[in-house]
C-alpha cells in the first residue's frame, strides 16, 4: 500500500520488518492471525495477516467454482474495515485507503500437483501425520494467507484509546490475533480473542 508507507515513519517500518521476519521463522499455525498497528500523527495504519483456513475454511488452491466464490467473498468482506475492527467514534477516524490480497495459492497449487502424481502409500501416511501435528508447519509454502491493510485519518487521534476486533464475529470465532502496536508513547503487544477482543491503547497515545 504505497500511500501508507509514505505517510508513516520509521517506527512502523521497523515493526513491520520485525513482524515479517518473525512470521517467516515461526511455524505455520492455523487459528492464529497477526495484526500490526502504527499510529503516526493523525494516521492509523492497520495490517492484518490471517491463514486461509481461518478466513475461508480451506488452504488448497481455489480451483472449484465454490472455492473461487468463497475467496472472492472473503476478499470483498475484508475490504470493509468494519468487518475486522471497530474504532472509537470519538476519535473521528475516516478510512482513506484499503488493500486486500491473497498469498500462497500458486505455491500450493504446484504442491498439490506434485502430490497428485505421487505413488507411495508411505508418503501419504507421512503427509497425514504431517497435517495431524497440531496444524503446525515449519515451511509456509503451500499455505494460503489473506492480507488486508487499512489507512485511517483520525481528527481526534488522542481519543483512539482502544480498538475492538470484530474479526471474530465475521471470520474466525475460535481464533486469536497477535497484535503489535507502535504509538507516539511507545510499543506494545497484545493477544485478542472472541472473549477478549479489545486492545487498550491509552498508554501508547
Amino acid at each position: 500500500m504505497r500511500k501508507a508507507s509514505l505517510v508513516l515513519t520509521l517506527p512502523f517500518v521497523t515493526l513491520a520488518a520485525t513482524a515479517q521476519e518473525h512470521r517467516e521463522l515461526e511455524t505455520h499455525v492455523h487459528g492464529v492471525g497477526e495484526v500490526n498497528l502504527a499510529i503516526d500523527g493523525t494516521h492509523l495504519l492497520v495490517e492484518l495477516h490471517a491463514p486461509g483456513m481461518d478466513i475461508v475454511g480451506f488452504e488448497h488452491a481455489a480451483t472449484s467454482e465454490t472455492d473461487r466464490e468463497a475467496v472472492a467473498g472473503a476478499l470483498e468482506r475484508l475490504e470493509r474495515s468494519a468487518n475486522v475492527l471497530t474504532l472509537p467514534r470519538s476519535a473521528s477516524c475516516e478510512m482513506e485507503t484499503a488493500s486486500v490480497d491473497l498469498h500462497g495459492e500458486t505455491e500450493l497449487h504446484e504442491h498439490d500437483e506434485v502430490h497428485a502424481h505421487a505413488e507411495a502409500h508411505d508418503h501419504e501416511d507421512e503427509h497425514a501425520e504431517h497435517h495431524d501435528d497440531g496444524h503446525e508447519h515449519g515451511d509456509d509454502r503451500g499455505h494460503t494467507e489473506f492480507g488486508a491493510s487499512y489507512l485511517f485519518d483520525c481528527a481526534a487521534i488522542e481519543n483512539l484509546t482502544s480498538i475492538t476486533f470484530s474479526y471474530f464475529d465475521q471470520f474466525a470465532p475460535e481464533a486469536e490475533l497477535r497484535v503489535q502496536v507502535v504509538g507516539p508513547a511507545g510499543a506494545s503487544a497484545f493477544t485478542v480473542t472472541a472473549n477478549n477482543p479489545e486492545v487498550d491503547l491509552s498508554d501508547l497515545i
